[in-house]
């Protein structure tokens, strides 16, 4: 599905997953579209959800905790939409039903309180 165009990407996954009609629902079902792509993967470059879900928790704790960022300090994260919606789903579930589409580089921004990531909703765009 790299470089696939959105509506196709929308009804191979729809398809896969028993019928998804709306961004909302992919983003509610993260681990669902992640595991689906990876099943219908032919390149072998797809992974699962948890395999994705572990690369980037380990990335954002290792950047706050074992890199001692000093508090108030800014870290510029810059990915792909996928990545960005799976931040928010690890760091901030109860807000997916607020995002629709999310852009590829869309600004937003997490902060952390030294133990948990919160995402600031006055900041999505």
């Amino acid at each position: 599905m790299e470089a696939e165009h959105n509506p196709v990407f929308i009804q191979n996954v729809a398809e896969w997953l028993g019928g998804i009609d709306s961004f909302t629902e992919l983003n509610v079902r993260l681990p669902d579209v992640a595991d689906a792509i990876f099943k219908h993967d032919t390149t072998g470059m797809a992974e699962l959800f948890s395999t994705i879900e572990n690369r980037l928790k380990s990335v954002f704790l290792d950047a706050v905790q074992k890199r001692k960022v000093e508090k108030d300090s800014n870290i510029l994260v810059v990915t792909h939409a996928f990545a960005i919606k799976t931040i928010f789903y690890l760091f901030a579930s109860e807000q997916l039903e607020k995002i629709g589409k999310v852009k590829n580089a869309a600004v937003s921004m997490l902060t952390f309180d030294g133990e948990d990531f919160f995402l600031d909703p006055d900041i999505l765009q």
